[in-house]
């Protein structure tokens, strides 16, 4: 995990010390962060703005280390600032290389560019394995967010039996927990997984 100062000479600093640890040394390499460089004009909302000379280095240094710019899902600017159309700003500043030897171990693997929630960048997620569908089970999890809604405790009382075995109380509780989750306090992660979607659609749309 790399971050690359704004500062154009320490930037020159990161890239040597990358060097000194590059792919020539250990082939199954990978380095992910803010790199505060971009290569093209595509990758900048205001392309008047883009300054090919500053991002010479950067794309220097990718050219003579032989990496491979990851694929990337989500929105294409991983940084974003401004509250108008006059003031915003984005580009993508953060990203995922690898050598060509990691890309051939990990020829599925993609970067993920996660909402961006409590800070002006995208956190990266970066998924070296397809994902597999698993016909099991699901396990009854407890979940501590319950105990915050005023109708928890009620809903355990009604299931709970004095005159019944522990083991039985256990499977009645679980069972009535399940149901009110759905129908009561409403899937949390769900309800999570939606928020997460709009935010991500949202800026997906700024940054077209």
């Amino acid at each position: 995990m790399v971050y690359g100062s704004p500062n154009s000479l320490l930037r020159k600093k990161l890239f040597a010390d990358l060097t000194a640890n590059s792919p020539r040394i250990q082939p199954n390499w990978l380095v992910c962060g803010d790199f505060n460089s971009v290569t093209s004009r595509e990758e900048v909302s205001n392309p008047d703005c883009f300054n090919n000379a500053k991002c010479a280095d950067f794309k220097e240094w990718i050219f003579q280390e032989g990496l491979v710019d990851l694929d990337f899902e989500g929105p294409k600017f991983t940084w974003m600032r401004g509250i108008n159309t006059n003031s915003f700003r984005a580009a993508r500043l953060d990203r995922a290389l690898s050598s060509v030897e990691w890309r051939l171990n990990f020829p599925n693997s993609v970067v993920k560019h996660l909402p961006i929630i409590n800070s002006d960048h995208s956190p990266l997620l970066i998924d070296c394995t397809p994902r597999q569908q698993v016909n099991e089970e699901r396990k009854f999890k407890f979940n501590m967010a319950w105990t915050t809604h005023v109708d928890f405790q009620g809903c355990v009382q009604q299931a709970w039996a004095t005159d019944k075995e522990l083991k039985e109380n256990i499977q009645n509780v679980t069972a009535k927990l399940q149901i009110w989750n759905k129908t009561v306090f409403g899937n949390v992660f769900h309800r999570k997984k939606r928020l997460l979607a709009r935010i991500k659609g949202i800026q997906r749309s700024l940054a077209q």
